[in-house]
């Protein structure tokens, strides 16, 4: 993920290469246009291009899980709520609610 407007905002670290054989679930484009977090909840808006992994349910919940699980990782957040800019959702994943990760997700 990267953020646009990088003069005015945290850098981000350089992406990190992809091991041959895996892919990346989050669509390549995809920034962060903004960030906040309240308690244990971290609220997240993805530009537009996030919703390219919306062309089934496997690869809409992918690209989901990757950034919910990345980002609980990091304390305090225990869930994350994410918004695409201009307001869409995605066809194959709700996203209109907060989202914790589940244990299922990594079985």
């Amino acid at each position: 993920l990267s953020r646009p407007n990088a003069a005015s905002s945290v850098p981000m670290p350089p992406a990190t290469p992809v091991e041959p054989g895996l892919t990346c679930a989050v669509p390549a484009g995809t920034q962060l246009a903004d960030v906040s977090v309240d308690g244990a909840l971290c609220t997240v808006v993805l530009s537009e291009e996030f919703a390219a992994c919306d062309t089934d349910e496997a690869s809409a919940q992918a690209a989901v899980r990757a950034v919910v699980l990345t980002l609980c990782s990091i304390e305090p957040v225990e869930r994350v709520q994410l918004q695409l800019l201009g307001g869409a959702g995605l066809q194959y994943c709700a996203i209109d609610a907060s989202i914790a990760p589940d244990s299922a997700w990594l079985e």
